[in-house]
């Protein structure tokens, strides 16, 4: 993990999208007349009817003679719920039982909705014991479908009466739910069996009743969806689509294509944000967007063991080849590489795999400029343009992970807790792969299948971007690691290959950088903090602190990340107990270009600090929550913070791409893409 990132979205994507909506004021009613549940016989209707125990509305007219009547059957039917539920107790606790367990073990997918109904077959099975259900049907035996020698439960009402009998029917069953409810206190199966019953009913009723503007997802989904000006003809496609795809985790962006190849029309901007944002805020936890041959494709073993020194090898065979080939061949080598990569990564446009290389919000601030709004300036007056390579962070497969030392930030990581990474990419279910972090995956896929081809396509995409850049009189910078920690060998051909460029990343490691157009910030990974400093009330013990390095790195004149708790303010310098030494704090969220923060030959480093954006982090409790990976600072305390002496030395920092046992591996990630 990289700690500045603060969410990377394609960038297409990069004005994030629209709150959801979910207002269908002003849409067409339906035009024909919703079907009806009989009262008799709906289950929606009896749940409401009883639970709501309502005398007749008629009662205001009754005679002295008939409300005692109806008194009496409420009375009767009390007592007759509460011997049915005596008698049913242990049948009902059973199928409770059942119920619950068929609700949690449910791994079928769905919503809230559809794991009650899969889990309320549990009420219509057979059990040991007789139910209320059973009591009602056959009377008190010993077993249920057992009648012989049973006790009948007589009506309340006998069936020859016909004078006020619907009254007092109604009254009866009143009084009979009131016996139960008295008499059971595992009441909860009956009215979960009642409760799922309805909403079977009433999903069925919404379907009929739904306003043509709205698209119910899914059998029936939570709330419905709004596509602007889209007419009746094609909603009704853009539902079977959506609904469809959704039970078989088809990916928005097929969605889109299949509605316009089916309709032969364009979905706008806004009906494409609309769309997206609805299906994956209704993805069920955990669901993951591939298509089939996605994940047929993924679900093969790699094509070898993936290593920092084969990587590097296939980056510089693709790079040697390329200075081999004329025109008409490097035209050929991109199609090639086109070929290979866009199974893995989607196509969009005519065939084209997508992008490797995009921006973000962070990255744009190098664009736009500092927080005032004034785009950074090299010495030569150019301004700077920049893009990165976003692969899954902390994806290890063997012994070789993309963040080889990413034990202290895995779950910290703002591939998955920040901005669009957490909104479109799976929010709080870390696990989900959805948007973005899907993307990233899909990217990271293609990486360890096609590396050549990968390679290939990032030479390309540079060559256009910087291209693009020079049309505006701008320089190009390119983070090669914008999750990631790849050892600056794999990439090293590339850098090499365009002298022009800059590139920079951070780090945990001990790299070094591989070219003069080459540049990196150390990344700190939080301290054990003390009680009583910084505005803490707890120790906070962090076993990953890597503090010692991070001072020999200052001490160089090196600069080094470090995020803070505090999700609005920097302080303005930190002091290390151990030595008396104070670093000054900049600001690393005003722009992203860190080459611009180099310090003059013989100065001290400075600390690029941070703010806390995570989604998951209060900064409150971010340093204990996080093990000391956020920094504690309370503005209120100063404008300094103090770096206690640590408890022990700084972790072995290896330069291999070892990653710890603890965290998810690559294969465990990928298992659980395909399935």
């Amino acid at each position: 993990m990289n700690d500045d990132d603060t969410g990377y979205v394609d960038y297409a994507l990069d004005r994030a999208y629209p709150p959801l909506r979910i207002d269908i004021t002003g849409v067409a009613p339906q035009a024909t007349a919703p079907e009806e549940v009989s009262p008799a016989t709906g289950a929606a209707e009896e749940f409401i009817a009883q639970g709501g125990m309502t005398l007749p509305a008629d009662a205001q007219s009754m005679t002295p003679a008939q409300m005692g009547q109806v008194v009496l059957d409420g009375l009767a039917g009390m007592s007759r719920g509460g011997v049915k539920a005596v008698a049913g107790f242990g049948g009902d606790v059973e199928q409770l039982g059942t119920f619950i367990k068929n609700f949690v073990m449910d791994n079928q997918g769905g919503g809230f909705v559809e794991r009650v109904k899969r889990a309320a077959g549990a009420f219509e099975s057979p059990t040991l014991l007789q139910t209320s259900k059973d009591v009602e049907k056959e009377g008190i035996g010993l077993l249920p479908g057992a009648p012989l020698g049973s006790i009948k439960l007589p009506p309340v009402i006998p069936p020859g009466v016909t004078t006020d009998r619907a009254m007092r029917e109604k009254a009866a069953a009143g009084g009979e739910l009131a016996g139960e409810v008295l008499a059971d206190p595992f009441l909860a199966a009956k009215g979960i069996r009642a409760g799922s019953k309805a909403i079977q009913e009433m999903a069925q009723q919404i379907r009929t009743t739904a306003p043509v503007g709205a698209i119910t997802i899914g059998k029936p989904a939570a709330q419905p969806m709004v596509l602007s000006k889209v007419d009746p003809q094609r909603l009704a496609v853009a539902q079977k689509i959506v609904s469809d795809g959704i039970a078989s985790n088809m990916s928005p962006t097929k969605m889109i294509q299949a509605f316009e190849s089916q309709t032969a029309s364009k979905l706008t901007g806004k009906q494409q944000k609309e769309l997206k944002a609805y299906v994956s805020a209704n993805v069920p936890k955990g669901q993951i967007y591939s298509d089939q041959a996605f994940k047929d494709l993924i679900a093969q073993p790699f094509p070898f063991e993936p290593s920092t020194q084969r990587f590097a090898q296939a980056f510089d065979d693709a790079m040697g080849w390329l200075k081999t080939l004329d025109a008409a061949g490097l035209k050929n080598a991109a199609l090639m590489a086109n070929e290979r990569l866009a199974p893995i990564l989607e196509s969009g446009k005519e065939g084209k795999a997508t992008r490797l290389l995009n921006t973000n919000g962070k990255l744009m601030k190098t664009e736009k400029g500092v927080e005032g709004g004034i785009p950074i300036e090299l010495p030569d007056g150019r301004n700077i343009e920049s893009a990165g390579l976003a692969i899954s962070p902390a994806f290890k497969v063997g012994k070789f992970s993309t963040c080889p030392n990413s034990a202290s930030c895995a779950q910290e990581c703002l591939g998955k807790t920040s901005s669009g990474y957490f909104m479109f990419g799976g929010g709080a279910d870390l696990e989900a792969m959805k948007g973005t972090r899907l993307r990233n995956f899909r990217m990271t896929q293609a990486m360890f299948r096609e590396p050549e081809a990968f390679a290939i396509k990032i030479h390309n995409e540079i060559i256009s971007l910087k291209t693009a850049a020079a049309k505006n009189g701008n320089a190009l910078a390119i983070r090669m690691n914008v999750l990631s920690d790849i050892d600056p060998k794999v990439h090293k051909a590339i850098i090499e290959a365009h002298p022009d460029v800059l590139f920079y990343d951070y780090t945990k490691m001990k790299y070094r950088p591989v070219a003069p157009n080459h540049h990196y910030t150390y990344s700190s990974t939080g301290l054990t903090q003390k009680a009583g400093q910084n505005g803490l009330k707890v120790d906070v013990e962090n076993p990953h602190t890597n503090w010692i390095q991070m001072r020999q790195w200052l001490d160089e004149g090196k600069n080094v990340a470090m995020a803070f708790s505090n999700k609005i303010s920097l302080p303005e310098s930190v002091v290390d107990e151990a030595t008396g030494k104070v670093y000054r704090v900049i600001d690393g969220d005003a722009y992203d270009f860190r080459p611009m923060d180099a310090q003059p030959a013989g100065a001290d480093g400075v600390i690029v600090g941070l703010k806390n954006k995570a989604a998951t982090r209060k900064q409150s409790s971010a340093a204990q929550e996080s093990n000391g990976f956020f920094v504690n600072y309370d503005p209120k305390l100063g404008t300094q913070v103090t770096i206690p002496r640590q408890k022990r030395e700084a972790i072995i920092l290896k330069t291999g791409n070892e990653a710890p046992e603890i965290l998810e591996t690559g294969e465990q990630i990928t298992e659980r893409v395909t399935q």
